[in-house]
C-alpha cells in the first residue's frame, strides 16, 4: 500500500498560527510578564517577517480567546 505524502511529513502551520504560537511562547516563558505591553503589530511584522494582516489575525484571535 502506497503512503500518502502527509503520512511521513507534517504540513507546516499557517503563518498566523505561527505568530500566535510566538506570542504564547513568549508569554509562557516569562519573556513578557502579565501586564507588560507586547510589541506593536508593526514591531511584530518586522521581527517575524510576516504581513501586518497575518499579525493582526493572530493578535485578534488571541484576544478573542481571552489572551
Amino acid at each position: 500500500m502506497k503512503k500518502s505524502s502527509t503520512d511521513s511529513v507534517t504540513a507546516p502551520k499557517a503563518l498566523y498560527l505561527q505568530a500566535k504560537q510566538f506570542v504564547l511562547d513568549r508569554t509562557a516563558s516569562g519573556f513578557w510578564k502579565p501586564g507588560d505591553m507586547i510589541p506593536s503589530e508593526n514591531q511584530l511584522v518586522n521581527e517575524l517577517g510576516m504581513s501586518r494582516m497575518t499579525i493582526n489575525r493572530a493578535l485578534r484571535e488571541l484576544t478573542n480567546e481571552g489572551f
